[in-house]
């Protein structure tokens, strides 16, 4: 038995197709076998291979890579892989990259933009290899077109992000009524989060008499639209208007279904507001003219009673002066609230303004309205987030409430404006005092229009505040205690720093 050389192929110890050096004839026949079959299965590989060396230029390139990258083999060889295939931007990153043989960027799949023959640009998955081949370091680059791959991705992400929007409850059924999605708007409705939600029964959202007949209807592809009671997470019903529809496969045959669920209380909330809205839009354009012929009235008696105090000795002529005095100073308060509702229905365009501004504006705002017995204090990350608002009424809004909080406070105290992000995307500014406090009741209606604690205010104001904030689509809300405080809570879409 003859003891003839055993040649073994290791793929990592020769370069990818160098097709341009034939093979030698002196050699091994089996080597040489090995080394055809190679360059055979790289040619007709499936990705693109690119082989280059330090410098980046090219020193193969299949037929895949013609395909991918739109340049013939003729014309690549021997050219810059960096100037043919790589963003202008990029170029100088993948040359260091290749000088250094930075190994953290080498030997793992990534997602990278190449740029093809046309200028075009596409979205690959990349390998990079380093190989040694004479004493040089060479590269082989495997490459894979996944931009089909890519945009059906951010479509299904954008769809996803359009059924997660919704303001109905989408809920996506197997075929035995398994609940297989669930999105944010059927986390608020019935309670339950996505986790705890999925691969469970949908019975556990309806009424009892109801489950045979939904589970039959999911799994003979039947539709459904009603009115009915659904079951939230803690047991309680509410109404509903339910639509069911199949969801069918190429044959026809149903696999699933998806539950569609609109929340009629919601609904009647909704439209509740929309009536405030309208309400206070119809409001405002009455108070602008009333409050501009009630300031020119009030305008025309303070020169009167200037005379009577200049030229009267009479101390009860002079009494009277200072109560009709007292008089338009209301009026003149009154008149002002009233120009509150024409500002809040003007067209309000929203942009982005940092914390510190909004501050700034509010402090000037209440400059001249604080009294000397209130302490008032801002706590603020003023530099670390902007808030989409309009400056002139979100001021107006937060001015109110201080004001509010003021009043609370007749013998004096500290009322403290604080603003904190709540979330990468929210901020929450509250205003907080420890006066008189409000009851249950005046906490339920305190934003009602015309309601009035006492006898000072028109029941104006806080109308006013709650109606800018949801024209910002913002919430506000209130915790008082009698004897302890009030707590307002504004909360609105807002910007973190970036990192």
């Amino acid at each position: 038995m003859s003891s003839g050389r055993r040649h073994s192929f290791k793929f990592s110890n020769i370069p990818a197709s160098l097709s341009s050096e034939q093979p030698d004839p002196s050699r091994d026949d089996a080597l040489v076998e090995s080394e055809l079959r190679l360059r055979r299965l790289i040619e007709h590989a499936l990705d693109a291979v690119v082989t280059i060396d330090e410098s980046g230029k090219i020193l193969e390139w299949n037929e895949e890579a013609e395909r991918t990258f739109g340049w013939l083999r003729a014309e690549a060889i021997g050219e810059s892989a960096i100037d043919l295939l790589v963003p202008e931007p990029q170029r100088d990153r993948v040359r260091a990259i290749l000088a250094a043989g930075n190994a953290q960027a080498l030997n793992r799949r990534v997602e990278a933009i190449a740029v093809r023959r046309d200028g075009s640009q596409i979205t690959v998955e990349l390998s990079v290899t380093p190989l040694f081949w004479r004493s040089r370091r060479i590269y082989t680059l495997f490459a894979r077109d996944i931009s089909d791959q890519t945009r059906t991705a951010a479509t299904a992400r954008h769809f996803e992000a359009v059924i997660d929007a919704s303001s109905n409850a989408v809920i996506g059924l197997g075929l035995d009524g398994t609940i297989l999605s669930w999105n944010r708007a059927a986390e608020r409705m019935f309670g339950y989060d996505s986790d705890a939600i999925r691969g469970t029964l949908v019975t556990r959202l309806l009424l009892p008499e109801q489950a045979v007949e939904i589970r039959d209807k999911v799994r003979w592809g039947i539709e459904e639209d009603t009115r009915t009671r659904a079951v939230r997470r803690d047991g309680s019903l509410f109404r509903i208007l339910r639509a069911l529809r199949p969801i069918n496969d190429a044959e026809g045959q149903p696999i699933g279904a998806v539950l569609l669920c609109n929340d009629l209380s919601a609904n009647e909330e909704l439209e509740h507001k929309l009536t405030n809205e309208e309400y206070f839009a119809s409001l405002g354009r009455v108070a602008s003219t009333v409050g501009y012929e009630f300031n020119n009235v009030l305008m025309a008696i303070e020169p009167f009673i200037d005379v009577i105090e200049r030229q009267t000795t009479d101390p009860r002529l002079k009494e009277a002066a200072a109560h009709m005095r007292r008089s338009v100073q209301r009026g003149s308060q009154i008149t002002d609230q009233m120009r509150a509702f024409s500002l809040a229905s003007m067209p309000m365009p929203l942009a982005l303004v940092q914390a510190r501004m909004l501050v700034t504006s509010i402090e000037q705002e209440l400059h001249d309205l604080i009294k000397l017995e209130i302490e008032f204090v801002v706590e603020s990350d003023a530099g670390d987030f902007a808030i989409v608002c309009h400056l002139a009424q979100l001021t107006q809004a937060v001015a109110i409430l201080v004001l509010k909080a003021q009043d609370s406070l007749p013998g004096g105290g500290r009322v403290t404006l604080r603003m904190a992000m709540i979330a990468h995307d929210a901020v929450e500014i509250s205003v907080i005092d420890h006066g008189k406090g409000m009851s249950d009741e005046a906490v339920r209606r305190v934003f009602d229009p015309l309601f009035t604690i006492g006898e000072k205010g028109t029941g104006l104001g806080l109308s006013v505040a709650r109606y800018i904030v949801d024209r910002h689509g913002g919430s506000i809300d209130v915790s008082s205690k009698v004897g302890q405080g009030t707590v307002f809570r504004i909360r609105l879409r807002a910007v973190a720093p970036g990192p």
